[in-house]
Formats: structure tokens, sequence, C-alpha cells
């Protein structure tokens, strides 16, 4: 039977959301990428007569196989239908979402009901021909010409095309003057995503589980309203309903303290390491019947692992709880309030959040470790487990974010290196910039390595898979949180210099973190010094090796330590509060 794959995608995704530092755009944008399902399903509903989420392929002419943010793959049994799926897609994105790139291919395949090598291969074929076709396509920067010249977007930059109401927050003919200073100008995108950014606060508002009362306790998110209520017999405890303007509303709050109130905001990227490889060898594990068992197979999984990516947000979310000091944001007028993160991709093998700075470590942190638990609970025994890597890069409230992107995105592919040096851990690489000087990771890292290669930082971190040694050895989570908390230690003070209730004087600390740029020898020397005077206050957790009381360890010719990671995290990691991970 001759059968069609549509794979349709969109790309320069990161690129559509932090071309502006507005976050109302940033969630606009995040939902106008996430209806490219939407958009999908309505086209299959117009082509396809009787088209449902239950049809299959081939007992029914299209079948909607995977749909996550910004991927969709569709199987047709008829070449013209597959054809127009793409068409009707693509011009329903420049429709409505002017900005961004879709594409689509269609890729011939025979369906077989005992050989599942030819679905398999057109999947394989679909990924590797979308970017030619892309390439062969004008980007879409050429939608928006200078000439003839107009004015320019307040947002973007880009062309402006419309008058936007900031009051009524809708597009409006009047020319721009003195009495109506309301009125901006903006582009295309710009006011395509502002358009989007209702129905985006809703979305997320059903993803985020991040509403506690305030009593800091964790309520259930939107849609758990359906899940059991107190039971006076059985004693179990009551579920709060949660109105779901309100917890819209209440996302509102959390973008706005995001872009005008946070002192540091943080962009943190993750991604699963090796998932392609995952789904293309499914059959390689798993006893598969033909090509329909295999899209069912990889219907399944994608779904799974989905699932897998919110259940570790959300749990992420509640580990927060747990850290009294990441403040909450609340709407005035509210009862309870919402931790600071802003998610605004996730699903399938990708999270992108933006958050309080102070929330961003140990959020990523515990979002890797529940999703390989999540990952390992949804999947079959004998698939490989799933590990994630993790970028954070922590930033002034001004700082553009579409350069905090791409710093988050370097420091996630210098986190993957662990697949190597550690395997089977997932890990976290982060920076926090304190000025713009040199933004390229490639740039702040030189700047933290000494002329003859000793580095002066230690990313990136295992976060999970304990039992590796050697190369994880003083690059364990655990590690740089012993490290935090001997910077922070307290002890009555016993000398005219020390801060109030510190072990180790902050006039101390940046004398050992200058000593560090003048060289290992000098590191240590100013080290030992402060052995003597502050040694009882357990500083001996800086320390590599405490029987030489170095700060240093040596691989590979060169030495490394983790306390200058330790010295920029301390302000990003809070003290855990473990009577309330134990509620």
């Amino acid at each position: 039977m001759d059968c069609y794959l549509v794979l349709l995608e969109t790309s320069g995704n990161q690129n559509f959301i932090f071309d502006t530092n507005k976050r109302r755009e940033n969630v606009g944008a995040s939902h106008l990428i996430a209806s490219l399902v939407a958009w999908t399903e309505e086209s299959l509903k117009g082509l396809v007569r009787g088209w449902t989420r239950r049809s299959r392929v081939p007992a029914h002419s299209a079948e909607l196989v995977t749909a996550t943010s910004g991927d969709v793959k569709v199987l047709l049994t008829d070449g013209e239908r597959a054809r127009e799926l793409v068409t009707r897609v693509t011009r329903k994105a420049l429709e409505v979402a002017s900005g961004l790139d879709v594409c689509g291919v269609v890729i011939p395949f025979q369906w077989d009901d005992e050989d599942p090598d030819p679905v398999m291969a057109a999947i394989t074929t679909a990924y590797a021909t979308l970017p030619e076709v892309r390439t062969r396509r004008a980007g879409p920067q050429s939608r928006f010409p200078r000439l003839p010249i107009v004015d320019q977007c307040t947002s973007s930059g880009l062309p402006a095309a419309y008058l936007y109401d900031e009051t009524s927050g809708r597009r409006s003919p009047r020319r721009a003057d003195a009495a109506n200073a309301r009125l901006v100008p903006r582009s295309h995108p710009s006011a395509a995503k502002l358009e989007a950014a209702h129905d985006g606060y809703d979305r997320l508002a059903r993803v985020t589980v991040g509403w506690i009362d305030p009593n800091g306790c964790r309520r259930p998110a939107p849609w758990e309203k359906a899940a059991a209520v107190a039971d006076e017999d059985t004693g179990s405890e009551p579920r709060i309903d949660i109105d779901e303007d309100e917890a819209r509303k209440g996302i509102e709050a959390v973008a706005d303290y995001l872009e005008r109130h946070a002192e540091w905001v943080a962009v943190v990227h993750a991604d699963v390491n090796g998932l392609g490889a995952v789904l293309r060898n499914l059959t390689t594990r798993q006893t598969v019947e033909g090509c329909r068992g295999y899209v069912d197979l990889l219907a399944v999984y994608s779904e799974r692992i989905d699932r897998a990516a919110h259940e570790a947000f959300r749990a992420a979310l509640d580990e927060l709880r747990c850290y009294p000091g990441i403040k909450k944001v609340r709407r005035p007028g509210a009862s309870g309030s919402f931790f600071p993160v802003l998610p605004l991709i996730l699903g399938g093998d990708d999270l992108t959040v933006v958050c309080d700075g102070p929330a961003a470590l140990p959020f990523t942190a515990a979002f890797l470790q529940a999703f390989e638990n999540r990952t390992a609970a949804l999947l079959h025994p004998k698939e490989k487990q799933l590990t994630a890597a993790a970028g954070v890069a922590v930033v002034k409230q001004h700082y553009p974010f579409s350069s905090a992107y791409q710093l988050a995105d370097d420091l996630t592919d210098e986190a993957k290196r662990v697949k190597v040096k550690a395997v089977g851990a997932s890990a976290l690489s982060f920076h926090v910039l304190y000025d713009s000087a040199a933004t390229g990771l490639d740039n702040l890292r030189a700047r933290t390595t000494l002329p003859g290669g000793d580095r002066l930082v230690a990313q990136p971190y295992v976060v999970t898979g304990n039992d590796n040694a050697g190369w994880a050895d003083g690059r364990r989570w655990s590690d740089l949180l012993a490290r935090v908390t001997a910077l922070r230690g307290t002890v009555d003070p016993t000398d005219g210099d020390s801060d109030r209730g510190r072990a180790l004087p902050r006039s101390q600390t940046h004398t050992l973190r200058a000593g560090l740029f003048l060289g290992r020898d000098t590191a240590d020397g100013r080290f030992q010094l402060l052995r003597n005077r502050y040694g009882r206050s357990g500083l001996s957790a800086l320390a590599a090796n405490s029987e030489r009381w170095s700060l240093f360890w040596e691989e590979g010719g060169v030495h490394i330590t983790g306390l200058l990671d330790a010295m920029d995290a301390e302000e990003f990691i809070g003290d855990r509060d473990e009577t309330a991970a134990s509620r």
C-alpha cells in the first residue's frame, strides 16, 4: 500500500521567542510554536472527512502519529492530501505567526504489515531532507523588507506594520501622536505574539504546578480538579480546587515580576541525550510487527517521554518548596502565590524556562533527577536509560535574552560532555554573567584558564549517576553543594573582621577569589593561611586534597578547582529546609 509520511517542524524557535525581553511576547511566541499541533489537527479535519485523533492507517486515510511542541508526524494514504496538508499548515503559520519558520516534507514509502523498516527509513529520510528543503526557501527575515522606509518596531527592531494600543492590547488603525502616547509601532511578528499571549497564559496555567497556598503547601494543578476530594471515612486529604482564571493571572504576575522586578533572571535550557538514537533503535530491543507495530511503539514512547518531561517539571517546582529563600510571586488580592518560573518550551526532549536567579540551580538539578526517574518508570525495562544535559545562564534583568539563551545553549553543549566522561549520568553547567564584556562561552572559560592551563572551574557537574568514579570526583552536584555550605557556614564570631555569624568572612572570601587568578601556588598559600584561623569552621570541604590543604586536583597534567564555581553559586543556591521536603 502506498503511504506518505508528513513531517512538519518549526525552526529557530529560541530566536523567535527570545528576540525581545518582553515577557508577554515571550509567552505569546511560545504559544504560537505549540500551536503547530492545533494547526495540523485543524487542517486534517478539513482535508480528511471524519478524521479524529483516534484514526489509524490503514483502516483510515490519515493518522497523527506524534505531536509535540514544534514537531508533528502524520501518515496519509493519499499523496495529494499529504502535500496539501503541508500547504495548509505553512499558510496558517504565515497568516498568524509570520516570524515563525514552519517547514514540511512529504516522504513516500510502501506500507508493510510484516516489516517495520519502510516507515523507519521514511522517518530517517524526512529528518535528513527537511534541512535541505528549508535552505532552499527564503527565511522569515526576508518577509520584512526595509524598503520602502517605515518606522521601526519598538520591541523587535523589525519594520513596523501596525500601531499597537498597549492599553487595549489590540492593533489600532490610528496614527500615533502626543494625544495617543499608548500607541506604539509594532511589527507583524510582535503583534502576533502579543495577541497570542492571552492563550499562552491559559496554556501555562494548565501545565504549571507552581501554585502554593499561604502556608507553603503545594496546591494541585488546574487539571487536578477532578481528583478525589476528602472522604471523612477514609481520612484522605482534601484537594484544593483552583480557579483557572486566577491561575492564569498568577502566571501573568510571574511574567511581570521577571520582566520588571527580578534582579537576576536565569534562562535554563535542557536537552535529552541521544533521544533520536533511542527512538530509531526501538526495534533492536523489542519485537515489532510491521509498520503498524513500529508506528504504535513510536507514538507510545513519544507520548511517555513528553509526559515524563511534564511530570519532571512539576516535581522540580515541588522541590522549590524546600528553599524558603526563593521569593514567591503573589498577585494583588490573591490568596496564593507562584514560584517565579515561566516555562516557555516544555515537551518531548526540550525544556526552556525563564526563572528568578535564585530558583534556577535548585530547579534545574531537581528537573534532571526527576526526568531520569520518570523515564525509568515509564519506558520499557530493556530500553537504554535516558539522561539529560542542562545549561543555566544567570544574567541581569535587562540583559538581551537572545544572548542569554545562546549562552544557556552553549552551556548545555558543555554539559553533554558527561555522556563520554561519566556514562549514564545527567549533568548541568552554569555561568553567572556579571558583565557583558565577553559573552561567548569560549571567551568566558578562557578567562578562568590560567596561562599554564590550570582551570578555575570544574564544570559540568554530574547531578545523577553517583556510582561514576574518576572523572566525576569533585564534579558531583553534592560536591558543589558541600563547597557552598562551607562558604556560608556559620559560627559565633570570634574575630573583629568576621561577618556576623559567618565562619569565613566575606573579606577573606574575596581575598581567596583574587588569589585564584594569581596561580595555584598563591591560591593554596592563601588558603593554608586560613587553616589555623578558620579551620574549625568546616572549610576542609573546600579542599580538593585535605591532607595537603590544596584547592586543586590534578587531571591530565593540569590542575582544576571547584572553588570559583561555589563562589558564583553561593548567592543562587539557598539553604534547603529538610522539614519542608518531608511534607
